[in-house]
């Protein structure tokens, strides 16, 4: 875990302004300006500045508060309906005019509570701010917040998915917010071998050579084995859209609940966002065919060194055969080959990460009351949804498949 010591800043913003979608409040001099962005317009008018504050003062795993992911998202997930239940909440900090910060929330209309929370769910896996060190402290952070809540009025905020070393983290800390849960990410680190053949052999012995041979020679003997990686193209887009539709196959084979991938909108963001030409970060499909069969699929995200593995999935078909395992070893060879630092592996923490992965690092849920309401809800209904989840993971098969299916029909007819 690192730990981050930031210097305090004295600054109380003045109260907003909400006159318009865009609220400003101006600050002291040496401060910084606070600018609520709430409109796609709004959003898409920063791309220059974000981009140059992006290079300038992102780590890898803020590829999640990319403009260009945050920009596919509210194209995909801000559609009439639900732009009446949830709108953009983006707080920009500007000192002497330079943008140095960016705080990319939304605030969500539920049982007449206004919700704070990030920008990008479900697609995003991480949630956390872009800020640039040399201007923004944990002063001015904790100023940019208040500003938010004020500014929307929000009642409570549930921000998910914060890592142990984001840049939000000691905010959180000072905020006392309430931990809802927590998660692990894996990753490979490749700094501890100097190529692909002395990585491997440093596995566990379940991901070791012997098996990972058996697998590979049992997929041979179907036909030519391949592997294959797409960007910005239409068979990338394609590719993304088949590894969607395999993994709700996988899912629904085994009775299991996915309320992100029971919703269309997932599967249009990502072959959107692997297509696209040109407003995106990488994103690589990679593909295992065998006897030119796809037998696996992953959608990967790279970013400033980092590989990061959103979504792996095999067919159904090849489940006895090892593809996915033998398409994650492509992967790593794959991202030797490109020079990459390091394989995230993303939470959860599952044991066929772990077979490959050198360490894990945690993933948390906070909760912040901010009215009476919220505060009330936060200790209810947020408790309730966890057990409630719970209880349907414990359901026989036939039931939960009952309840998946009718999810499933539910969101994409939307």
């Amino acid at each position: 875990m690192t730990e981050l010591a930031l210097r305090r800043v004295g600054f109380e913003p003045a109260a907003p302004v909400l006159r318009r979608s865009e609220a400003e409040a101006p600050a002291p001099e040496g401060a910084l300006t606070l600018t609520l962005v709430s409109s796609f317009e709004g959003l898409t008018a920063l791309a220059e500045e974000w981009d140059a504050l992006f290079a300038a003062a992102a780590r890898p795993e803020h590829v999640f508060q990319s403009h260009a992911w945050c920009w596919h998202w509210a194209r995909t997930y801000l559609d009439a309906t639900s732009s009446r239940r949830t709108r953009l909440a983006i707080v920009t900090g500007r000192a002497e005019g330079r943008l140095v910060l960016i705080f990319p929330l939304v605030i969500e209309r539920r049982f007449g509570l206004r919700h704070l929370a990030w920008l990008g769910a479900p697609v995003s896996q991480y949630g956390d701010v872009i800020a640039d060190p040399t201007a923004c402290q944990i002063g001015t952070l904790e100023a940019a917040w208040r500003f938010a809540v004020r500014a929307t009025r929000a009642d409570l905020a549930n921000l998910r998915r914060v890592r142990a070393d984001a840049t939000v983290a000691p905010l959180l800390a000072r905020l006392d917010a309430t931990i809802t849960a927590m998660e692990e990410a894996p990753y490979l680190d490749f700094a501890r071998a100097g190529d692909f053949e002395s990585y491997c052999q440093g596995l566990p012995s379940k991901a070791r050579a012997k098996n990972r041979r058996r697998q590979r020679r049992r997929l041979e003997e179907r036909g030519s084995l391949s592997f294959e990686r797409h960007r910005k193209t239409a068979e990338a887009g394609a590719l993304a859209r088949q590894a969607v539709e395999m993994k709700r196959a996988w899912l629904d084979e085994r009775d299991r609940i996915s309320f992100a991938l029971a919703d269309a909108r997932f599967e249009r963001f990502f072959s959107g966002f692997a297509a696209d030409p040109g407003r995106q970060v990488g994103c690589d499909v990679l593909a295992l065919r065998s006897a030119g069969e796809i037998g696996a699929l992953q959608i990967a995200l790279e970013c400033k060194g980092v590989r990061f593995l959103h979504v792996a999935v095999y067919a159904l078909a090849f489940e006895k055969l090892g593809a996915g395992a033998v398409l994650l070893e492509e992967s790593v060879a794959d991202c030797y080959a490109l020079g990459l630092c390091r394989l995230d592996l993303l939470p959860p923490r599952h044991d066929y990460k772990m077979d490959f992965a050198d360490g894990a690092i945690a993933v948390i849920d906070h909760a912040l009351s901010l009215s009476v309401r919220g505060r009330v809800y936060t200790h209810g209904a947020l408790a309730s949804r966890r057990r409630l989840k719970a209880a349907i993971e414990r359901m026989p098969g036939p039931i939960r498949r009952l309840i998946a299916r009718a999810i499933a029909l539910a969101k994409r007819a939307r």
